[in-house]
């Protein structure tokens, strides 16, 4: 008999939620795995992965992800998506930020 172990697929809670943010302001998203084991996060921008770095922080934990743009810029505006996967499974949730420069955006 092979000696296997069985995972529960990972399901996301979409926590994130489109915001308008101040230019130079600070911005987060937060999302929440609701089922999984061994859940790993990772994010994207407009389709491509964010790295940690420079103004981007990004704090997970079991079941709990951050993504921190701090100075946000109008370049920082677009769809945000948290990705939580295992072996079994994946989820995601996205939502948009939009930076205001100034009083005429």
């Amino acid at each position: 008999m092979e000696n296997s172990r069985q995972f529960a697929g990972s399901r996301v809670l979409g926590v994130i939620h489109e915001h308008v943010a101040p230019k130079s302001n600070k911005s987060s998203f937060t999302c929440n795995a609701l089922e999984g084991e061994q859940v790993k996060f990772s994010w994207t921008k407009n389709g491509k992965i964010i790295h940690q770095g420079g103004r981007i922080g990004i704090l997970s934990g079991d079941e709990t992800s951050t993504f921190i743009i701090k100075d946000a810029t109008t370049g920082d505006s677009g769809e945000y998506t948290c990705i939580a996967s295992n072996d079994v499974s994946e989820d995601r949730s996205s939502a948009k930020l939009i930076v205001k420069g100034d009083s005429r955006d």
